[in-house]
């Protein structure tokens, strides 16, 4: 089937009526997830595997939260990421020029037929708003599969900007390029079916927004490159690129993982530190 996880999921759960109860806000999240784990048994008859139950519980009711509390750090922290961005503005987000680009997306964009992407609307929106405020001129996601967080921040992207995907899976790689092209947009983005960490090293161009959303196979010796360990890696080999602006944008910021020891170690005591509470822990952070 593939596309997105969430579609996946909301295709069995949508017409349920607690899910509905919790997303037009009759009851709260901590109702809504004993609910549902009182109802698992019931669930699994629709197909609904365990997983997808967890994602169901860690759903936020409201999708425009997270970039809503992104627009306002901006705003008080007065970020911009190099000399030619525009300053966040009045910390708004955007609604009604996320949806004619979410129109252009779906209507543009494929998606593996056998493969999920666990990017959930949330998130889409939380990066959407971030490249429209803050206006890069260089973007860098390292573990960008076939491009699916990456598009949502084009509309942002600087009219001379680029944008450089990197993964080491051809499959998705091609895939990602068809997308690109389709949405008559392979001039500004650049797919690279390279390692990350090699990447960063051979060049040093600035980076305004590195995005982290790789990981790394279980099958090497090293288990700094296992999973999403291999974010620390990946970090180091960035900072000599990040300039005192630059912001990250990295999917799975699970705080309390032990995968991400490393990560946050190198990250030190950020300027900007904000978890914003989507499905998969997306976050931004300032060094």
């Amino acid at each position: 089937m593939g596309g997105t996880i969430y579609q996946a999921v909301m295709q069995r759960a949508a017409h349920l009526p607690l899910l509905q109860s919790y997303l037009n806000g009759t009851i709260s999240q901590s109702d809504f997830c004993q609910q549902l784990d009182l109802s698992r048994p019931q669930l699994k008859t629709l197909g609904l595997s365990d997983w997808w139950i967890d994602l169901l519980a860690r759903f936020p009711s409201d999708v425009w939260h997270g970039a809503r509390r992104l627009a306002d750090a901006l705003r008080e922290y007065g970020i911009t990421t190099s000399a030619n961005a525009v300053a966040p503005g009045d910390g708004a987000v955007d609604p009604t020029g996320f949806a004619a680009f979410e129109q252009l997306v779906s209507a543009s964009f494929s998606h593996l037929p056998d493969r999920y992407t666990s990017i959930f609307p949330e998130e889409s929106r939380s990066a959407y708003t971030l490249s429209c405020a803050i206006r890069p001129t260089t973007i860098f996601v390292a573990g960008s599969y076939y491009g699916y967080l990456a598009v949502w921040l084009l509309p942002g992207l600087a009219p001379d900007g680029q944008i450089v995907c990197s993964d080491v899976d051809p499959l998705v790689c091609d895939l990602a390029r068809r997308n690109f092209t389709a949405l008559g947009e392979n001039d500004r983005v650049n797919v690279i079916c390279e390692d990350a960490e090699r990447l960063l090293k051979q060049d040093s161009r600035p980076i305004d927004l590195f995005v982290l959303d790789a990981y790394g196979s279980h099958q090497g010796p090293d288990p700094r490159y296992h999973g999403k360990a291999i974010y620390g890696p990946l970090l180091q080999a960035a900072l000599p690129r990040l300039h005192e602006n630059s912001l990250l944008l990295v999917h799975n910021a699970e705080r309390d993982s032990a995968d991400l020891a490393e990560f946050f170690q190198v990250l030190g005591q950020a300027r900007l530190s904000l978890e914003l509470k989507t499905t998969d822990n997306l976050a931004v952070y300032q060094r």
